[in-house]
């Protein structure tokens, strides 16, 4: 199965996009599909723009949340530039796909991450 290609903002984030990536991380089977994307943003993040989406399903979602988060790089340059430089992304992305899974710390299920 192909890596989809890493979301820019929220926007990109469709109900086929998600579709895909809840399949890929067996999230929903086959018979589900994500009919209903919503999102508004969260948080003040001085680094990144966070936005809570709210999903609805046809077929069976047992199990699949009805609400995600989804952190982007900031769309302010500057906070952008600084967090790069900094390779805050980079820290924050290789937490969740390396560490989180050994440290007996409460994380969020990760559903996708990349740069």
């Amino acid at each position: 199965m192909n890596t989809p290609s890493v979301a820019r903002t929220p926007a990109d984030l469709d109900s086929t996009r998600l579709t895909e990536l809840l399949r890929l991380k067996g999230v929903i089977g086959a018979g589900c599909e994500v009919a209903s994307v919503r999102y508004q943003a969260v948080g003040n993040g001085m680094m990144a723009d966070s936005y809570r989406f709210s999903l609805g399903y046809d077929g069976d979602a047992a199990g699949a949340p009805r609400t995600i988060v989804g952190k982007f790089a900031a769309a302010n340059p500057t906070s952008k530039a600084t967090g790069t430089q900094l390779q805050l992304y980079l820290t924050e992305l290789r937490f969740y796909q390396q560490l989180a899974s050994t440290v007996d710390v409460r994380t969020p299920p990760v559903y996708f991450a990349e740069i």
